[in-house]
């Protein structure tokens, strides 16, 4: 009596537990696919780490970490409760119902990650960092040889067609591909003519008229990760941005994209410093320049954690015959970039 007593009173606790905090169980773990216009997807540009430990013990491999292979997002597992920490019994359900969706393999993840959001239904504003640990479980299918093979063909005839154009320019595969997966988050569809048009247009637009000056567009990836007590979440976004100079002051402003970025500061022999706000984070920033690069890295404290990141600003230099010719110089001293060219 007493032994029924006791696992009565144990069930009551457990149900009154349920009630207010709510229970979990892996049966309710559900699946969203993963659709829409996804050039990182498309292209087989979602991260690829170095190396990554991977669990076999379960009906597919189990990524704590990004895989060290090509792959492309199927969708996402998930479970109602947000805050819901996932234990063995939900490792192996997830594996189970990826093995059932014919998946090769599932990568856990926390947090509001580059892509991730949108697929785990976390916030997606991009003037603010989510501060979700939400556990999802991102269901992969790897790029077979063919595929990985085929997915530049995009990329290479817009090279083709742009060098065709302009011949004087120096063609950069790099920047051909964050202008291909910037147009695909605006909207038009990498699987049309019409993305051919948008490319050639947006790159011309980014063509060096000058290489003693940054002034012009420049396409950026801004990098931004916000450090809590709670943990870490970090985003990367994509946009253009018009850089404007008057003599070492420089200014840089975005013009399209996913993030509001501003800067303000000096450029001197290739060293930039300045004040850097995006979106709603400001901060002190220093950074380096070259004619055809420009890299600023912030950090500042918040009232939950810090603030840190990167913008990595490019555009397509001229080729060296086309380049304005350097004056004469009889002292010999050395031109830099940033050293107080207005325009």
């Amino acid at each position: 009596m007493k032994t029924s007593v006791r696992w009565l009173l144990g069930l009551a606790t457990w149900l009154l537990i349920c009630a207010f905090v709510g229970c979990v169980t892996p049966g309710q773990m559900r699946y969203s696919e993963y659709t829409g216009h996804d050039a990182s997807s498309y292209l087989g540009m979602w991260p690829i780490g170095q190396g990554s430990m991977a669990d076999t013990s379960y009906a597919v491999p189990v990524y704590r970490g990004w895989p060290e292979r090509h792959y492309r997002i199927l969708g996402s597992l998930s479970f109602p409760d947000p805050n819901a920490r996932w234990n063995e019994d939900f490792f192996g359900a997830a594996a189970k119902r990826a093995k059932q969706l014919n998946a090769d393999a599932i990568v856990v993840r926390q947090g509001a990650e580059f892509g991730v959001s949108k697929i785990a239904e976390a916030k997606n504003d991009p003037l603010v960092i989510s501060r979700s640990q939400q556990t999802t479980a991102l269901v992969i299918r790897w790029l077979t040889p063919q595929e990985i093979k085929d997915r530049g063909l995009l990329v290479d005839e817009l090279l083709k067609r742009f060098a065709a154009n302009e011949p004087g320019v120096a063609a950069n595969r790099e920047v051909a591909v964050l202008v291909t997966i910037f147009l695909s988050q605006q909207g038009y569809d990498l699987k049309t003519a019409e993305i051919l048009d948008r490319c050639d247009e947006t790159l011309r637009k980014l063509v060096s008229r000058g290489p003693a000056s940054p002034a012009g567009d420049w396409i950026y990836k801004a990098t931004v990760s916000l450090t809590t007590l709670s943990g870490g979440d970090e985003r990367n976004y994509l946009g253009l941005a018009s850089v404007s100079v008057d003599g070492e002051n420089l200014a840089i402003v975005s013009s399209a994209g996913g993030l509001e970025i501003n800067f303000t500061g000096t450029l001197s022999k290739g060293r930039l410093s300045g004040q850097i706000g995006v979106g709603g984070f400001s901060a002190k920033c220093e950074g380096a320049a070259t004619p055809e690069k420009m890299s600023i890295s912030f950090q500042s404290l918040t009232s939950d954690g810090t603030v840190r990141g990167n913008v990595v600003l490019q555009r397509l230099p001229l080729k060296s015959n086309n380049n304005e010719k350097t004056p004469p110089n009889p002292a010999g001293k050395r031109a830099e970039f940033g050293d107080g060219a207005s325009v």
